[in-house]
């Protein structure tokens, strides 16, 4: 909001405020979240000139019934689609050749729901005794993750590799993508994992605008862990051919060209000029 009213205040004539989440990162009570983001809203509607949003649910959570324009995350579909040779070169890389690989992308904090996500892959170990869970991603509840882990005698199971550069390799080696967030903007990495044609189960706090192949499913965040195992089990046996996931987000419009042009429609049309 500050910068919005400075570049006001000095005669910036286009001044866009962009809502990346649909959620609060910190758990607080519903009061408290209420009058923060009154207090947001209050401060950036004084001085913006348009609303964008990366899915309707972030932009409905930061902009009420006020107007916005929905402009999603894009990828390059070319650098996550799959290749079988990909997969097999990660696989042997991690000596993982021979188990069901669940996968996990994102930041160890609240929002990601590390803690149950520990809780479903336990459940899964349970029915299926080669399971494996590789967890990319650092962040502020690493430790805690890494003591849960320990403490459910996981360690041999879980494979916590930090920090990629090789993330879209890493989905090529996964057989099932699982992401149980309690709240998301527009999650990008969903989109890689549906582009390298995985199966993907999601929570249902997750917006459908995600939803781009047959094989994402979601399940409630107040169901039990092993609902979630049983879920990912029957997930991972609904996508076949894995080379369909990169021609299916490419159609929906996903793909860093497509939204480029749509941008470039945008600010051609004269339209940004004008508050939405």
């Amino acid at each position: 909001g500050l910068l919005l009213k400075y570049a006001q205040k000095y005669g910036v004539p286009i001044r866009i405020f962009h809502s990346h989440n649909a959620g609060d990162m910190f758990p607080t009570s519903f009061l408290l979240k209420k009058a923060i983001r009154k207090y947001e809203q209050t401060q950036v509607f004084r001085s913006v000139t348009h609303l964008f949003a990366c899915s309707d649910l972030a932009g409905q959570y930061m902009f009420g019934d006020k107007p916005f324009s929905t402009i999603p995350n894009a990828i390059s579909v070319d650098r996550f689609a799959y290749r079988d040779e990909v997969r097999s070169k990660k696989r042997k890389e991690l000596r993982i050749e021979d188990q069901f690989v669940v996968g996990f992308v994102g930041r160890l904090q609240y929002q990601k729901n590390p803690l149950f996500l520990i809780d479903i892959f336990n459940e899964l170990f349970k029915k299926e005794p080669n399971s494996l869970l590789l967890i990319v991603g650092i962040g502020p509840m690493e430790a805690e993750v890494r003591q849960k882990v320990a403490s459910l005698g996981l360690s041999n199971k879980v494979m916590m590799l930090g920090s990629r550069n090789d993330v879209n390799e890493l989905y090529q080696a996964f057989d099932c993508f699982l992401l149980p967030s309690r709240f998301e903007g527009f999650p990008v990495v969903l989109v890689e994992a549906q582009v390298s044609g995985l199966p993907c189960l999601v929570s249902d706090a997750i917006t459908k605008e995600v939803f781009l192949t047959p094989g994402i499913s979601s399940v409630s965040l107040s169901s039990d862990a092993s609902v979630w195992a049983d879920k990912m089990i029957y997930t991972a046996k609904q996508l076949n051919d894995r080379n369909l996931g990169a021609g299916m987000v490419c159609k929906s419009g996903f793909e860093t060209k497509s939204m480029a042009d749509r941008m470039k429609d945008f600010y051609l049309s004269g339209k940004i000029g004008r508050r939405l």
